[in-house]
C-alpha cells in the first residue's frame, strides 16, 4: 500500500506503529506473540526500508543512493536503521496500547459479544467503569 498525504518521519512512524499494533497487542495482552502478524511485519519492514533507502527519512538525514548501487556496508547500515525504526514504532505501539489498556480490554469484550462493530460505533465509544458505553 502506498501512503499518501504527509511524508515526514513522524507520519511514517505512526503508520508503522499501526502496522505493528496487532503484534504489540498480543505481547501485552496475551503474554506472547503468534505468527498471525507476519504480513503486518512484512508491510512495516517495506515501509521502513523505503523511509531509509528511498525517502531519506531516518534520523541521520543522509542521502542514500540507488538500492542497486549500494555497497554491502551501506546496505548493512540501511538494515540497521530499518531495524531501529521498526523498534521505535513497536515501542510506540506498546506505549499507546498500554496507555489505553482499559479501552482495548473493553473493546475486545464488546467484540466477543457483538462479533462485528462498525467504525461509527468505535468512534462513538467511551469506557466507563470498565464497560463500553456509546456516546450520543
Amino acid at each position: 500500500a502506498t501512503l499518501i498525504g504527509s511524508n515526514d518521519y513522524d507520519f511514517y512512524l505512526d503508520s508503522l506503529a499501526m502496522e505493528l499494533a496487532g503484534r504489540a497487542s498480543e505481547e501485552l495482552f496475551l503474554d506472547g506473540v503468534s505468527a498471525g502478524a507476519v504480513s503486518d511485519l512484512e508491510q512495516a519492514t517495506a515501509i521502513a526500508t523505503a523511509m531509509v533507502s528511498k525517502f531519506g527519512l531516518d534520523k541521520s538525514k543522509k542521502i542514500k543512493g540507488n538500492d542497486n548501487l549500494l555497497s554491502e556496508k551501506t546496505m548493512n547500515e540501511v538494515s540497521d536503521k530499518v531495524n531501529d525504526i521498526l523498534e521505535e514504532a513497536y515501542e510506540l505501539a506498546k506505549e499507546l496500547l498500554s496507555e489505553h489498556a482499559e479501552y482495548v480490554h473493553s473493546l475486545a469484550k464488546k467484540l466477543l459479544e457483538k462479533k462485528i462493530i462498525s467504525r461509527k460505533e468505535i468512534l462513538s465509544m467511551e469506557v466507563k467503569d470498565g464497560d463500553v458505553v456509546y456516546l450520543k
